[in-house]
């Protein structure tokens, strides 16, 4: 017969227990101790201890989070309420704001904002960073509002991507039209002209010539040496002059200058009616390389904008343009900046959305009009935008989770669509008024002053047709 089993080793024992584990934020918002359930059978496996294995945090209850913040609108924007350092401020309308008060709903907690004290993101020095940056690595504060991702800090924080990253962007003056002084020499570049001229001195100075060996022909007039140029002036203008030589070199030597002069002078009514058609401008820069290559030009950037990683993109890059666009750069405030660009050979560096909003909060008029030009190509220097959390944050996970709903749903887009708005309303109570005389195929003046243009050329023989192939300026 098998032996008898052994006796239960916890004989004379309630053979169950209750299990308790270590929560963060069970005593309202503190660390505390949950009770997880009862152990049917101590036999049991141990894995029946946990709920879930991928449990995430569905209430911090009422736990408070300390948070680190700058101003950059429109996705951050706060007031202060005391000019102490170290207090904290209140956020207002903002992305942030938004965000932050959807998901504190959600998982029951409050929150409490400080601005940094020197308005800074935080450089990377010496393997330790400054301004926000360095809260998060020396674990001071739980999270900071919008920042960018770089390797460096990706060593230090923990890293919620929230929005699509913003570019840096040039601010010119929009492109001035040509002056119309220069009206009747433009259709040619400067070697065609010299060509022309060249071609007027050889053909005068080879009928000259032709005019000295063949002197003695008693049927043609005597000719000086200045009128071979002067005939070749003539057949340029459409000048048609009494005079028919007889000898037959000289008649192919005409016919050869007549012929040219047709082609050259219907080129050059041809461009002009195209220029008088599509007024040419004098462009702006529209990337690093351009600016550097403009004679004369400066460029300029606010302060808050090299107190992230902005400077060390600039200061550290390779690239020769990069180094000379940081080595010569300006600092100055935005609407300083501005006010020079206006003035002209002078553009401003600054971030696309925020300097946008600038604009068309302050330099726009009441029809929509601003003399600034933003650059169609601009600088990207990050992947992302978001959020940073101290290294090991455990309430990261969710918090993912909850911002990715809310940027796949398409309420992040619709939020920042909002704010983009609310903030491009006036900011100050004296209107913007945008003078276009600078453009003056825009303005009634420039009528006159085309118009007086159009009689010079008509006196040339210069017949442009007006409806079809000349925009009419507008009146205004």
């Amino acid at each position: 017969m098998p032996p008898p089993p052994p006796p239960p080793i916890y004989s004379g024992l309630r053979q169950e227990a209750s299990v308790y584990r270590r929560c963060l934020y069970c005593n309202e918002g503190s660390a505390g101790v949950e009770r997880v359930g009862k152990l049917p059978s101590l036999g049991s496996p141990f894995n029946l201890l946990f709920l879930d294995k991928d449990e995430h945090f569905r209430s911090l209850n009422g736990h408070q989070l300390n948070l680190v913040t700058t101003r950059y609108i429109p996705y951050v924007d706060f007031k202060r309420h005391t000019e102490q350092p170290n207090t904290p401020v209140t956020l207002t309308s903002s992305l942030d704001a938004l965000n932050l008060s959807t998901l504190s709903k959600i998982l029951n907690f409050t929150y409490v904002v400080r601005k940094e004290p020197e308005a800074s993101w935080g450089r990377y020095i010496d393997g330790n960073f400054t301004g926000m940056m360095g809260q998060l690595q020396r674990e001071e504060v739980d999270l900071c509002t919008l920042c960018a991702i770089t390797p460096e800090r990706n060593q230090a924080i923990n890293f919620l991507q929230v929005y699509p990253s913003d570019t840096i962007t040039l601010v010119s003056l929009k492109p001035s039209y040509l002056s119309r002084h220069f009206l009747l020499v433009r259709p040619f570049t400067g070697i065609v002209w010299s060509g022309v001229v060249v071609a007027v001195v050889l053909w005068g100075s080879a009928m000259a010539t032709f005019g000295w060996l063949l002197r003695r022909e008693v049927q043609m007039r005597p000719v000086d040496y200045n009128a071979p140029f002067l005939l070749g002036w003539g057949a340029l203008l459409e000048q048609s002059v009494a005079y028919q030589p007889v000898n037959v070199s000289r008649r192919v030597l005409v016919s050869v200058w007549l012929t040219f002069s047709l082609i050259v002078v219907s080129a050059y009514k041809s461009s002009l009616i195209a220029n008088l058609s599509i007024q040419g401008k004098v462009d702006t820069p529209q990337t690093l390389r351009e600016l550097t290559e403009a004679q004369g030009w400066e460029w300029a950037t606010e302060d808050w904008v090299f107190r992230g990683y902005p400077y060390e993109y600039f200061s550290k890059h390779q690239h020769p343009i990069v180094k000379m666009v940081f080595q010569q750069i300006q600092i100055m405030p935005a609407d300083e900046a501005l006010k020079k660009v206006m003035k002209g050979r002078f553009s401003a560096f600054n971030y696309e959305k925020f300097i946008t909003i600038y604009i068309k909060a302050h330099f726009t008029d009441a029809l929509g009009r601003s003399p600034f030009q933003i650059s169609k190509k601009p600088t990207s220097y990050v992947a992302a935008y978001g959020w940073g959390m101290r290294r090991g944050s455990p309430f990261y996970a969710r918090f993912h989770q909850l911002v990715g709903r809310l940027r796949d749903a398409g309420i992040i887009a619709y939020w920042t669509e909002k704010e983009t708005d609310r903030h491009t309303e006036k900011g100050t109570e004296e209107p913007f008024t945008y003078d276009s005389s600078g453009e003056y195929s825009k303005s009634a003046a420039s009528g006159v002053a085309y118009w007086r243009d159009f009689r010079v050329i008509n006196q040339l023989g210069v017949k442009p047709n007006i409806g079809v192939h000349y925009n009419m300026p507008k009146r205004h």
